[in-house]
C-alpha cells in the first residue's frame, strides 16, 4: 500500500460503516447512534 492509498482507506471504511448503519439499524448520525447504545445498553 502507498501513502495515497493509506489516506484515502478510513474515509471509505468510515463511509461504508456509515452507510451500514442507515441500512440495517436506520441510524442517521451521531445522536442517533448514541441514544441507539442507550436503548441497548438499558433495555436491550
Amino acid at each position: 500500500m502507498n501513502g495515497m492509498d493509506a489516506e484515502l482507506q478510513p474515509p471509505v471504511m468510515e463511509q461504508q460503516i456509515l452507510s451500514l448503519m442507515r441500512c440495517s439499524r436506520g441510524i442517521n448520525g451521531r445522536s442517533e447512534l448514541l441514544d441507539t447504545i442507550r436503548y441497548l445498553g438499558r433495555d436491550g
